[in-house]
């Protein structure tokens, strides 16, 4: 049952400005932080405030190597099932990233020297580098940093749409980051409820089918041309000779695909971007230079099309 099946609101992702999501169950869509600073949604600018002071304060505690405050950090990123976004195919299940987890990971990118060396300049980048932090959990970590502007995003929209707000002893205890104190507090958020299901409204511009930022894109985009560049420079044995009407060699690089097969392939993707970043950590800026840039064009946001072919696929709907 979708939400607005629920409250009887017209379906179509025209309609309305939220995720119409699955009461009963998870849609396959994830938070993605680089979007929601993209946006210029009315509650970003508080959401993206979170994201921030969350990513300084980390960034700050894997510099200081401050075990306490790191452990702290990682304390608070299990899946928050009232979103009903991630990889469940029915039922929200809950698992997302607990302390065991997440504690390893920030312990790993901080021997690697992730925070030292430019290559992580921004919550969305945690996940390109590292092989099990993937978008799913950066996702779950950013809904629970920003989860006090999602209760406030979802009690407008009740109230916008008309429908009943949660009485104040509907409450459940939660964690969000607060931005005053720099750090994580739990507090008695008001309970929405769909058929008795916990929900929380998103933004349709704070979402995606993956993050903006990719390693998949990292690699292919920004880490393989600077591998073209480096071949071409050598003039290595991978490089192709072709011969213009006039009679004159000219020199290309290997393509990417050929890079790929015989670089890349077989091997962790993530390892071999991470060698490539450090010594091109400028790349990590390119890419997210290129999405500024795209904003403009809006191709860095789901369209309503394609939600609605994402969620209700062949469903008929009124538009």
């Amino acid at each position: 049952m979708f939400f607005t099946d629920y409250w009887a609101l017209p379906k179509g992702h025209e309609n309305i400005d939220f995720v119409d999501i699955r009461c009963n169950g998870d849609v396959h869509l994830f938070i993605d932080p680089e979007r929601i600073a993209l946006s210029q949604h009315p509650f970003a600018v508080d959401a993206q405030r979170a994201i921030e002071d969350f990513f300084d304060t980390l960034c700050r505690a894997a510099n200081a190597r401050d075990d306490g405050t790191l452990y702290h950090l990682c304390s608070f990123g299990q899946e928050p099932n009232e979103t009903h976004f991630g990889m469940s195919t029915y039922h929200s299940r809950g698992k997302g990233s607990s302390l065991d987890i997440l504690m390893p990971i920030v312990d790993e990118m901080i021997e690697r020297g992730l925070f030292d060396s430019n290559l992580v300049t921004q919550l969305s980048d945690l996940h390109l580098w590292t092989p099990n932090f993937h978008y799913d959990r950066l996702s779950d970590l950013t809904t629970n940093i920003v989860r006090h502007v999602l209760v406030d995003y979802t009690w407008e929209q009740y109230k916008l749409l008309g429908l009943p707000l949660p009485d104040y002893n509907e409450v459940y205890e939660a964690p969000y980051w607060d931005t005053d104190n720099h750090r994580w507090t739990t507090c008695a958020f008001p309970r929405f409820c769909c058929d008795d299901y916990p929900i929380l409204l998103v933004p349709k511009v704070f979402v995606g089918r993956q993050m903006l930022s990719s390693p998949s894109e990292l690699l292919q985009k920004y880490a393989l041309s600077y591998r073209q560049q480096e071949h071409l420079a050598q003039r290595s044995a991978r490089c192709h000779v072709k011969i213009r009407r006039n009679g004159e060699e000219v020199l290309t690089p290997p393509t990417k695909r050929e890079l790929y097969d015989t670089e890349v392939k077989g091997t962790p993707a993530k390892g071999y971007l991470l060698n490539l970043g450090r010594e091109y950590p400028q790349m990590v800026r390119e890419l997210h230079r290129d999405h500024t840039l795209q904003f403009a064009t809006r191709e860095i946001f789901m369209s309503d099309y394609e939600l609605d072919r994402l969620l209700y696929g062949h469903i008929a709907f009124a538009g």
